[in-house]
């Protein structure tokens, strides 16, 4: 096994689970009510990486 590869999978992963994470929650600010909320308290786009 190449440990170099392996942590290039894992951080892979990592990457892909959090865009997710950051999607869902950039869709979710954007529908009623949670848009109001997201507005109300300050809560901007996320970036992905």
């Amino acid at each position: 096994m190449n440990p170099q590869k392996d942590m290039e999978n894992e951080i892979s992963l990592i990457r892909e689970e959090h865009n997710d994470s950051v999607n869902k929650y950039n869709e979710r600010k954007q529908t009623f009510p949670d848009r109001i909320l997201a507005k109300r308290f300050g809560f901007t786009k996320k970036r992905y990486v």
